[in-house]
């Protein structure tokens, strides 16, 4: 039996010439490997700061009350003509201004039907009237107020049905 073959057999076990041990150390001493590559971890952010084509870069403060400025009623004319050069400004001036007209002609048209229905709505067919016309500017007022929320968030919302008209419009 030679030296060499003598350290290589793990401890406590037995040792025998020119043989190679299969089986695991004994000892509770883990094998020695080498640390992983350390891998750089970005920092957590909004998703308002990361600029996608959903997601335009973020406004500073002043825009932002620009932005927030064109979901209140007829307002969305200062920041169209004041900050005409922001693209996302002109976004929500755009969506702004489409939701005022939907507002007007559903005004409109509630405000005539009314006209028309005067003497012919009594008990449950006012209350209904007055019940849609209530829902309705219920929505519209939701509408405003979820735009202007997720201006002051940072983030780039695209408004069901408006969004998409306020898209086709070009100025």
């Amino acid at each position: 039996m030679n030296n060499e073959d003598l350290t290589s057999a793990p401890s406590g076990s037995e040792a025998t010439p020119n043989s190679q041990s299969s089986s695991t150390p004994a000892s509770p001493v883990p094998p020695i490997t080498s640390p992983a590559p350390a891998v750089p971890v970005a920092p957590a952010t909004s998703p308002a700061v990361i600029a996608t084509p959903t997601t335009p870069a973020v406004l500073d403060q002043r825009d932002q009350i620009f932005a927030a400025l064109n979901y209140v009623s007829f307002l969305f004319i200062i920041p169209l003509i004041a900050r005409r050069k922001d693209a996302e400004v002109m976004f929500n001036a755009k969506q702004g201004m489409v939701l005022f007209a939907a507002e007007v002609v559903v005004w409109f048209i509630l405000s005539v039907l009314e006209y028309l229905l005067a003497g012919k709505l009594s008990g449950l067919g006012a209350v209904i009237f007055y019940g849609i016309a209530v829902i309705i500017g219920l929505v519209l007022l939701l509408l405003s107020l979820m735009g202007i929320y997720y201006v002051l968030q940072g983030k780039h919302w695209l408004m069901p049905i408006i969004g998409k008209i306020s898209q086709k419009l070009q100025f």
